[in-house]
């Protein structure tokens, strides 16, 4: 019989807006420790007891960001993403949401972020992100495109 294997639950937020002159950016956040420490990655943490993925999602990018999404703003669900060694601490399962919003608002690094930076979304890829950021913001894009949430096409360049 397999030996049994527990993870650990996190739920990530990739967030898009429209910079004054249309062009798309996503919310990233600059890591102060282990992993990742330096690199840019999208809002997002481990689930608390008792805790929704999307419950877990809303209350990290608060943490994180200092912005707080109300019930009603529509989150998309992306994907989950469980590749076996996308975290180096461990077994880390994420949920990934998605949404966008209609302008760029002001954000501040909280919790465990040292910086906070809106970067265009073409561009992304290029800050080196941490763990699978690159491909959620791919897929949360995709999904969002779909849904006819915006014009501006991105490109990986």
């Amino acid at each position: 019989m397999p030996e049994s294997e527990t993870f650990t639950g996190t739920a990530d937020l990739a967030v898009f807006a429209p910079d004054e002159t249309g062009n798309l950016h996503v919310l990233t956040g600059l890591r102060s420790g282990y992993p990742y420490k330096g690199r840019w990655a999208l809002p997002g943490g481990i689930v608390d007891a008792g805790e929704t993925f999307r419950g877990c999602a809303v209350r990290e990018l608060h943490e994180e960001t200092n912005l707080i999404i109300e019930w009603e703003t529509p989150l998309w669900f992306v994907d989950v993403y469980d590749a076996p060694h996308r975290d180096p601490r461990g077994r880390y399962v994420s949920c990934l949401y998605t949404t966008v919003f209609d302008r760029i608002p002001g954000v501040q690094a909280g919790d465990d972020l040292t910086d906070t930076r809106w970067i265009p979304a073409p561009e992304a890829w290029r800050h080196s992100l941490a763990f699978d950021h690159e491909q959620m913001i791919r897929d949360a894009y995709r999904l969002l495109a779909s849904h006819g949430a915006f014009t501006t096409t991105l490109h990986h360049t």
